[in-house]
């Protein structure tokens, strides 16, 4: 027998079929299940147990907000180390807070409130994101990323080869800088792109031991 779909709104005459009706009334898709979770919801408000509906709309738009702030004060603040890395300045002076990097965050922060505040009016519950540890980890983070592109460019190019050229420093040490390669396909064609991977300070080697030396800071 199919049972009635309105539970309880006419009186229930078969009562051969009233432990259905009961299952039916106690499940979760039912109107009265939802009534008595509505009621719940309501009296946990009402004792402050829970936040209302307006309440909770108000605690999302603050934390969205609050978001934004913190990716904007991220970037820049790696804007600044990419500046710095790329222009060869040191990041840190003899204290963190006259190192070079806070002193072009301190110029940013003065037509920026955002990072104004943040480098000024900071709690003790917030992170500043300037330590030396979080810069290290930041520019590896840069680097992984360089790393990976470079390779995912070098990968897609059918040729490539590294270069070593080896020279004397001021202190009669010997340095190899290792140059890569390879053939890019751009929208204007194929171009040659020459990347410097690094320079290394060696001892007088040479032959199979020279390039298992240079292997070993390319691979």
């Amino acid at each position: 027998m199919i049972l009635r779909k309105k539970t309880f709104i006419k009186p229930v005459t078969d009562w051969s079929n009233i432990s259905g009706y009961f299952k039916r009334h106690e499940r979760s898709d039912s109107s009265h299940f939802r009534f008595v979770e509505m009621a719940d919801n309501f009296l946990r408000v009402i004792r402050n147990e829970k936040p209302s509906i307006s309440d909770s709309i108000t605690l999302t738009s603050s934390r969205d907000l609050q978001i934004g702030k913190n990716r904007h004060i991220m970037r820049i603040i790696i804007e600044n180390l990419i500046l710095c890395d790329r222009q060869n300045i040191a990041v840190r002076g003899h204290t963190e807070e006259r190192g070079n990097s806070m002193a072009i965050l301190n110029y940013a922060a003065s037509e920026d409130e955002v990072l104004s505040k943040h480098l000024t009016q900071l709690t003790n519950e917030k992170a500043k994101y300037t330590s030396p540890d979080i810069q290290n980890e930041i520019l590896k983070i840069i680097g992984s990323q360089i790393r990976e592109n470079i390779v995912r460019d070098c990968n897609k190019s059918d040729y490539f080869a590294i270069l070593a050229d080896e020279a004397t420093d001021t202190s009669t040490k010997e340095q190899v800088s290792l140059c890569l390669r390879f053939l890019d396909r751009t929208d204007n064609g194929l171009e040659v792109r020459e990347l410097i991977i690094c320079q290394v300070i060696h001892i007088r080697i040479r032959g199979v031991k020279q390039c298992y030396f240079i292997c070993s800071y390319v691979l």
